[in-house]
Formats: structure tokens, C-alpha cells, sequence
């Protein structure tokens, strides 16, 4: 994109107008001179996942300019079961698991003509290491977001805050990489990205909901949702002992809080989130889907868009709380029907798969559907 020249007056007067209504000119200068983040193309697609090491060929991408985003059910509450996505060059989305069988995968790859950039990486947490901080090339902290994703082998259900890791932007030349326990054996393997984009402001944190609490509420500064999106890691406590209830966690947004929820009270659970709020035309729609206690998985759970989207610059990114009927919530079998694959099923309805037909397991589950500009 061609860079406009900005006269010396011009600077000035947005500088003034920003001081008096607390915006960031260096933003709207941005903006002015023909900053965005457009998208040249979105591929996606489903893949049921057949070994544990699985390559899916992609329309070639510019490297640095590309980033992927996953979301998964699983057939079983054993840590192996949960994938890990990841670029390799610029024609391969390689999927990885430990455990080869019943998972579904919904990916998005997202490329930008121009603008953005990202960056990606894979690390390990190994036997007694519950903080890693990677060393990345500078970037702006205030424009930038990470995405994680981890995954362990092990067959058993009682470990998730072994493999279950949060990322969090230490400064700008820094990620850091947390769980609240280590695994005495077994290794826990990351996949990261950063992304920056230069026409969106980001704001993040690191955040716990308490025990004895089910929410948090975050305050943030103004944003307006219609252009702004959350994304969220958490780590459950080294307590919690595999319960999902305790640490899968759903967010909401509003124009001036995160809101961060989860079924069960037990214990704590800490929570790395961004808010990505961008300037360039990019919309965001955010709904809310029920997951009642009588809910076997068919027909797909879904959402109904407010205004159809293009479907080949939008992604949807979800999260969402389990419940489980046992006292005090205390299963720790219930990743399977804990976790949702996310994808479109057509430009107006965004759907829900989950790895499980035990009931009752009921949930929230909050969405957002975001259109890139072109």
C-alpha cells in the first residue's frame, strides 16, 4: 500500500485533537499514511486428524506475513488428545498431537498483503521448568498479540496444569511462557505466534479469578466491540488436578471490561489476555451460544450472525466454561466435551463441534466473528 506524505501542520493538529479526547495519535497518524492490515487471502478448512503428525499442503504464503488459528474437539480427556497447529515454510499447516485418533480441527490461515508481520516459533517446557521466557525480534507491544497452543503425551486426565500454559508479552523483545506445575517425565510442547498489526491498538494482561469466584471482571480502556476482539490463554492451578470446570475459562468483551468466567469456584485460574482493537474497517461480531445440560452434540451447536460476513477474510475465534454434575465439580474427564471446534458454516451461522456426547455437560460458549479488510 502506498504511503500518503503527512504535512508537518496536519501531525500537529491530530496530536492536539488526541490530547483532548485521550486517543493515541501515533495511531491515527498511522492510519493517515496508509496504515492497515489488509488481507490478501484465508484459507481454512476441517481435518480430522490421522496421525501424529499430520501435513496439510496450503496455497503458498508470504512468509512473516501469515499466522494460524486453530480450535479443536478431542475424543478423550487424556492430556495426548490435544493438538498443537503450526506453518511450516510457506505451503505446509502441520498439526501434531500425541495421540493420532478422534480429534477434529477446524484452521484458519490468515495472510496480509502488506502492514502486519509475524512472528512464530516452537519451545518446550521440560521436567521442572514452569516459567520460559523466549527472546523474539523487537516489536511493538502495544500493537502486537501472541497466540498459543501446547500439547503433552500421557494417558491420563488428571494433569491438564501440567500442559496447560499461558504466554504473555513481558516487553518488546520478550514472550513469556507459565504453568503452575511441571510434569516429573514428560516434556510440554508450544507452539507461538505474535502478531502485529499496525492499524489496531492492543491492550493486555495477565489476570486470576480467585478462588472461591467463578468471574472476573477487568477493566480496560474504551473500545468499541464492533471493531475489537479478545484472545485469551489460561493455566489452571497446580491444584486443580485436571478439572476443566476450574480452568477452561470463556471471555466477553465489553466497551470498557473483559469479563472472564468459568463454571467451577475451586481453586484459581490465571488468564493472559489481548484486547485488539483496529481502525482500518475491520468489523467484529460477538454472540453468545448456550450449551444446556440435555445437549448430546447433534445437531451442531450454532450461532446466528447479526449481518453475513465474508467468509474469505473472517475467522471466528471462540472460547467457553463446562459444567459437569458431579459435587462441587470436581470431574476431571470432561475435556472431551469442554473444548469446541469452531468454524463457519456459511456466511450468516458460525457452528460448534465438541468431542463428546456425555450429558449432562452444559456451558457457555462466547464467539466472535472478525472481518478483516481487503
Amino acid at each position: 500500500m502506498e504511503r500518503l506524505p503527512i504535512s508537518l501542520p496536519f501531525a500537529i493538529a491530530v496530536f492536539l485533537n488526541c490530547a483532548e479526547y485521550n486517543t493515541d495519535p501515533l495511531l491515527l497518524l498511522n492510519l493517515a499514511g496508509g496504515g492497515s492490515n489488509p488481507v490478501r487471502s484465508i484459507q481454512s478448512g476441517v481435518h480430522s486428524i490421522a496421525t501424529t503428525s499430520d501435513t496439510i499442503a496450503i496455497t503458498s504464503v508470504t512468509s512473516g506475513l501469515a499466522f494460524v488459528y486453530c480450535s479443536m474437539s478431542v475424543g478423550s480427556s487424556n492430556e495426548s488428545y490435544m493438538p498443537t497447529c503450526r506453518l511450516n515454510g510457506t505451503s505446509q499447516l502441520v498439526i501434531e498431537s500425541n495421540s493420532g485418533s478422534a480429534q477434529s480441527v477446524a484452521w484458519y490461515v490468515v495472510e496480509f498483503s502488506s502492514g502486519a508481520s509475524v512472528q512464530s516459533g516452537s519451545t518446550s517446557m521440560t521436567t521442572g521448568v514452569t516459567q520460559l521466557d523466549v527472546a523474539v525480534s523487537t516489536f511493538d507491544t502495544s500493537r502486537s498479540f501472541p497466540i498459543v497452543m501446547s500439547r503433552m503425551s500421557g494417558a491420563v486426565q488428571t494433569v491438564d496444569e501440567r500442559r496447560t500454559v499461558t504466554v504473555q508479552m513481558l516487553d518488546s523483545s520478550t514472550l513469556r511462557f507459565q504453568r503452575n506445575e511441571s510434569d516429573p517425565a514428560l516434556t510440554t510442547n508450544i507452539e507461538w505466534q505474535l502478531v502485529y498489526l499496525p492499524a489496531c491498538s492492543v491492550q493486555s494482561g495477565q489476570s486470576t479469578i480467585p478462588a472461591a469466584s467463578s468471574s472476573l471482571v477487568v477493566p480496560i480502556s474504551s473500545v468499541s466491540t464492533a471493531q475489537a476482539f479478545s484472545i485469551i490463554s489460561s493455566r489452571a492451578a497446580a491444584a486443580s488436578n485436571g478439572i476443566e470446570a476450574e480452568y477452561v475459562v470463556r471471555a466477553a468483551l465489553s466497551s470498557s471490561s473483559i469479563t472472564l468466567s468459568r463454571e467451577s469456584t475451586l481453586n484459581t485460574v490465571d488468564v493472559s489476555w489481548s484486547v485488539v482493537e483496529c481502525f482500518d474497517g475491520t468489523t467484529v461480531q460477538h454472540g453468545s451460544t448456550t450449551v444446556s445440560a440435555a445437549y448430546g452434540n447433534s445437531p451442531l451447536l450454532t450461532g446466528s450472525l447479526s449481518s453475513a460476513i465474508d467468509q474469505s477474510r473472517s475467522i471466528p475465534i471462540a472460547t467457553n466454561s463446562i459444567w459437569d454434575s458431579t459435587p462441587d465439580l470436581t470431574s476431571a474427564a470432561d475435556q472431551d466435551s469442554g473444548f469446541f471446534r469452531t468454524n463457519f458454516q456459511d456466511s450468516s451461522t458460525v457452528q460448534f463441534l465438541r468431542g463428546s456426547n456425555q450429558t449432562p455437560k452444559a456451558g457457555t460458549i462466547n464467539w466472535q466473528a472478525i472481518q478483516f479488510v481487503n
